[in-house]
């Protein structure tokens, strides 16, 4: 199998129509098509109630794949859409994304972890100091625009007012409202041009209000951090639809919208990650 699982029966009753594999065979490829009419037409003729899987009816494939959702990165063939990857997000523990129809697994290292969960500490103590209706959920899925693409950012804040207009918050945790998340926080690693690129475009779209990029081990390329290369922390604030980019470094007190009385600096957020970079 194409999932590499031995599992199963070795008597065989499928038919490949003539040819194995990819074929643009245009008689090969009309037979298919006319197979799944007649399946259609006797299940829909048949008694007691059709149970037709959605997609089927358009051939949806496996390629082969026994277990799709536990196989969705070794499996993946092409390009799927954020509702594909929704309904087969692996039940793994581990943590995934999708970029333009690729799921991506996320693979944080010991550093990176430590100054999200600074951060997140930090702004939960801001949260209950000033009383905001905001929270910060362990984990979230974020459905931008785009079609093929579903983010969790390192850490996002949630206005809490706002998530009763989430449809998918209580079924899968998905925020699809920028204005539900008024603060995302991305912490770079190898994945720099992620959280440049695609990320700041797709954040923008949706209208978060504010985004920060925090690059602690100066990954970014010299058009994002300049030059010489240093630990910087980018912070984007959405203006007129467009974010406006104030870069914070070494000895710098960061200036946030969404936290206006946060007392935060550079330095405290880099040196939560200082045991693993000195």
């Amino acid at each position: 199998m194409t999932n590499g699982e031995d599992s199963g029966s070795n008597d065989n009753h499928s038919w490949n129509c003539g040819v194995e594999g990819e074929t643009d065979d245009p008689e090969v490829l009309q037979l298919p098509e006319k197979q799944k009419r007649n399946f259609l037409t006797t299940l829909m003729l048949s008694q007691g109630v059709p149970m037709l899987l959605g997609g089927d009816e358009m051939g949806r494939s496996q390629q082969g794949n026994n277990n799709g959702c536990n196989n969705m990165i070794a499996s993946q063939t092409k390009p799927i859409s954020f509702e594909e990857f929704l309904e087969c997000y692996p039940e793994d523990g581990k943590r995934y994304e999708l970029i333009e129809g690729v799921v991506v697994e996320m693979l944080p290292t010991g550093s990176h972890e430590d100054i999200s969960g600074f951060l997140v500490a930090e702004l939960n103590w801001e949260i209950r100091k000033q009383q905001l209706p905001y929270s910060i959920p362990r984990n979230c899925l974020l459905k931008p625009l785009a079609p093929r693409s579903g983010y969790q950012p390192d850490v996002a804040v949630i206005n809490r007012e706002y998530i009763k207009d989430e449809p998918l918050w209580q079924k899968s945790s998905v925020i699809q409202n920028g204005s539900t998340i008024p603060l995302v926080i991305e912490v770079v690693s190898t994945n720099w041009r992620d959280d440049y690129g695609h990320k700041f475009v797709e954040y923008e779209a949706m209208g978060i209000a504010e985004y920060w990029i925090v690059d602690y081990r100066a990954l970014g390329a010299v058009r994002y951090i300049g030059k010489p290369k240093q630990p910087t922390i980018t912070i984007c604030q959405l203006i007129e639809g467009e974010y406006q980019m104030e870069k914070f470094v070494k000895g710098d007190l960061l200036k946030s919208n969404i936290f206006p009385q946060l007392e935060l600096t550079t330095d405290q957020v880099f040196q939560a990650a200082e045991s693993e970079t000195i």
